[in-house]
């Protein structure tokens, strides 16, 4: 009975690293996700405001013209980056966010 006790201790010995290890990537890549969307959207309000103003005015137009009504298949990725990039600016009004969301919870197939 001991020696049954004491395999499943060795078990889940040697399990722990392996669970250790798992939520650290998982932090490893929430946290890499996290600082590479903040980053993103901190570069593009440090844009001087001609620049970010001219940046924003494209995507909005790329959504526009190109993206609606609904995007051509071919499109679909190039839309949704579009649309998340939208999000980002500042300028984003409510118009600004309901297109974008449009486009960013369209199938991907």
């Amino acid at each position: 009975m001991a020696i049954l006790a004491m395999s499943g201790w060795r078990q889940s010995q040697w399990l722990w690293p392996w669970i250790v290890l798992a939520f650290a990537g998982l932090a490893i890549v929430f946290l890499w996700t996290w600082f590479s969307e903040t980053s993103a959207s901190d570069a593009i309000r440090a844009l001087p405001d001609t620049q970010r103003r001219g940046l924003y005015l494209r995507t909005m137009e790329n959504l526009r013209t190109v993206c609606e009504p609904a995007a051509p298949r071919a499109m679909r990725d190039f839309c949704r980056e579009q649309a998340s990039l939208a999000e980002r600016f500042p300028e984003c009004d409510a118009s600004c966010a309901e297109i974008a969301h449009r486009h960013r919870t369209m199938p991907t197939r």
